[in-house]
């Protein structure tokens, strides 16, 4: 990721999982060394009914790229 961690709420990220799959996800919150993620779909649902995404942690060292494309 490089020098420094350039990711906000609700900015796409791309992050390797297990067995070494990318996958693109919508960013809820960065914390420590730790970011937050969720789908696309939980994420707009949330913003919708005013609440907290559900999401899930991945270490940053995950993170393959910050800022993801943002078209879909």
């Amino acid at each position: 990721m490089g020098g420094g961690v350039n990711m906000e709420r609700g900015d796409w990220v791309q992050l390797q999982a297990y067995g070494g799959e990318i996958i693109r996800r919508r960013v809820v919150e960065v914390a420590r060394d730790t970011v937050y993620v969720c789908r696309d779909e939980e994420y707009e649902k949330a913003e919708r009914e005013r609440r907290e995404p559900v999401a899930i942690g991945f270490r940053l060292g995950d993170v393959v790229n910050d800022r993801a494309e943002t078209s879909v």
